[in-house]
This record gives C-alpha cells, sequence and structure tokens, in this order.
C-alpha cells in the first residue's frame, strides 16, 4: 500500500487517537499517452497565454474568480488558506448516527484509518468493535489539501474507516432539473406490487464483489497484450528479413514461405517489369533515406502501404522501404 495521504489525531470525547489516512481504492485503468500518429514523439499540454499566444510558466498560474464580462478576480494561494476554517491536523467526531441512514448518495471517498504506532491498538481495537457492533458512524470535520470535509468514521470487518461525504447542498434535488420524475402518489395495484417483490427475490443473491468485473478494462488489456506480443513476433520477422532469412507469413496452420528479395530479383532486366518493359515500380525510391527521420520513413511506408508500418523502429523501417523499392 502507499503511503498516507494525510496524518494526524482522530478525537472522540476526551480520546485522541493518532491516526494516518489511506486510500482504500485504486484505479486499475490502464495509462495511456498522446503521441503523434506514426511516431513514437510524445504530444504534451502548454499553457499559453489567450490574448498573447505565448506559453505560460507554470508558476505564474494563479486561481482566478470570472467576475463576468471577460473580468477576472486573482484568487492567491494566501488568500486561499485563511478561507479554510480550524485548519488543524484533527478529525474531530461530534455525533453520532445510525450509519444505514447515510445515502450513499452522500459518499464521496473511502480511506482506512491506520494507528499510528502500536500502542494504540487497544484503544483502536475497541472504537472499532464498539462502532461494529452499533452500527453507528461518527460524523466530523477535517481539512486535507486545503480544504474542508464532512466524514463519518466507520467500522468494518475490524478496521476503522472513513468516508469523506459532499455536503448537502453539493446533492442535486431529483425533483428540481429532471423532466420526467414520477409524481410521488403511486399509482400501482397490489397484484403490480406483489409481482415487482417476486422479481426481486428470485433475482437476489448473497453480495461477492468478486462476481463481477470491468469488462471494458479487460477488453483494453487483451488488446495491449496482443499488439505487444505481434510487435515482438513482427520485430523478429523483420530482423530475419534484414539478414535475408526467410519470413513465414500467416495463416491458419498453413507454415508458407517466400525467400527475401534480394539485388539479383531486379537486376539483369535492365530496369524492366516481369513483362520485360521497360517500367518503374510504383513508390519506387532512387534518393538516399539514410538521413530521414523516423516520422519521414513511416509517411513513405504509408504511401508504398508497407504492413505493420506502426510497429517498427526506425531502422527496421528504413529495411522495408529499401526492400519494397528495389
Amino acid at each position: 500500500m502507499t503511503g498516507p495521504v494525510w496524518t494526524g489525531v482522530l478525537t472522540i470525547g476526551l480520546i485522541t487517537l493518532p491516526v494516518a489516512l489511506h486510500k482504500a481504492v485504486e484505479s486499475h485503468d490502464i495509462a495511456f499517452n498522446q503521441i503523434e500518429r506514426g511516431t513514437s514523439d510524445r504530444v504534451r499540454i502548454r499553457w499559453v497565454n489567450e490574448r498573447t499566444g505565448t506559453e505560460v510558466d507554470f508558476r505564474d498560474l494563479v486561481k482566478a474568480f470570472d467576475a463576468g464580462g471577460g473580468e477576472y478576480l486573482a484568487i492567491e494561494p494566501e488568500e486561499l488558506e485563511e478561507a479554510i476554517p480550524e485548519k488543524s491536523r484533527k478529525i474531530k467526531v461530534t455525533e453520532f448516527v445510525n450509519f444505514s441512514d447515510v445515502s450513499p448518495l452522500y459518499f464521496r471517498a473511502s480511506y482506512y484509518l491506520d494507528p499510528r504506532g502500536k500502542g494504540h491498538a487497544k484503544i483502536y481495537q475497541l472504537l472499532a468493535y464498539a462502532m461494529e457492533r452499533s452500527n453507528r458512524a461518527g460524523i466530523a470535520t477535517f481539512s486535507m489539501r486545503d480544504r474542508m470535509y464532512l466524514a463519518a468514521v466507520h467500522a468494518e470487518r475490524g478496521l476503522l474507516t472513513l468516508h469523506t461525504l459532499y455536503f448537502p447542498d453539493e446533492v442535486r434535488d431529483p425533483r428540481r432539473g429532471l423532466d420526467h420524475m414520477p409524481a410521488e402518489e403511486r399509482k400501482f395495484t397490489d397484484d403490480e406490487f406483489r409481482m415487482a417483490e417476486r422479481l426481486i427475490d428470485l433475482l437476489t443473491v448473497a453480495w461477492d464483489p468478486w462476481n463481477y468485473t470491468d469488462a471494458r478494462h479487460e477488453q483494453i488489456r487483451r488488446t495491449v497484450e496482443d499488439k505487444l506480443a505481434n510487435r515482438e513476433i513482427n520485430s523478429l520477422r523483420q530482423s530475419l528479413a534484414s539478414l535475408g532469412g526467410t519470413v513465414r507469413g500467416p495463416g491458419r496452420g498453413e507454415s508458407r514461405s517466400r525467400p527475401i528479395a534480394n539485388d539479383a530479383t531486379t537486376k539483369g532486366s535492365g530496369g524492366r517489369g516481369r513483362t520485360g518493359k521497360p517500367g518503374r515500380r510504383k513508390g519506387t525510391v532512387h534518393e538516399d533515406i539514410s538521413g530521414l527521420t523516423r516520422k519521414e520513413l513511416y509517411r513513405r511506408a504509408q504511401e508504398l502501404q508497407i504492413p505493420h508500418r506502426s510497429t517498427m523502429n526506425r531502422q527496421q523501417l528504413h529495411d522495408a522501404l529499401l526492400r519494397a523499392t528495389r
């Protein structure tokens, strides 16, 4: 587990428990970078002055409030810090509520509370046991990363957890702004209600989060793995080709092979094609391409429709172009 995102103390009445806050969840999303198509060149975002078009150093950026009419009111970091009341390293529980009464709509993020030091294990376990047995949650406020948070401290499987909550004015009223919400009065019969209950009963199972997977994530992961494997095979094929070896083509079980073309394939024909007529192969390059960049080589390969060009490095593109234009 990574390091804590916050350290301080949890206070409940006269009890003070030093704790560290750790993220309870982590993202397994596959990270992508932006590159220019046909190259391995990263593309980065730059901060640009909208009026002058010049790049702005990150150190010169400041938050601003839109005052309207194209005017902005700059707010300095020091002024933002002053706006945080009671900035301290304290999670102060002021009251307890039934945890089941807190609507999931209010939950923002979840964290584990870790006691800072083995000497606090007993009081930590006592609080966790009492809260879990009673299904109560301690409501608290605390500051983290220059923001004030409302939080619910709860216990699960012997561990103290903290869930940051949205403030009530941040939770939208579904009756305002949603056009097709049904009226509050019920318009169904008892038989209809029993059928709905029966359907729910038939589909009810014990909750097990491991029964569910992120199908999109799995598909992207397989796509990346397949492309990596294909690139390795293509690299091997290009390496063999550059050494004058034999390339085995794709197929369903068959192992077709063809010799790599060399200078003897076209020499002796006086620049004639297979029909013996003078001609020039489409896309033939007569100038020296050794000084071209990978991007330029890729564009030539694109014009000649060389397969697997996007998986090749610069040298492989160079060699493939030479073979294609002999």
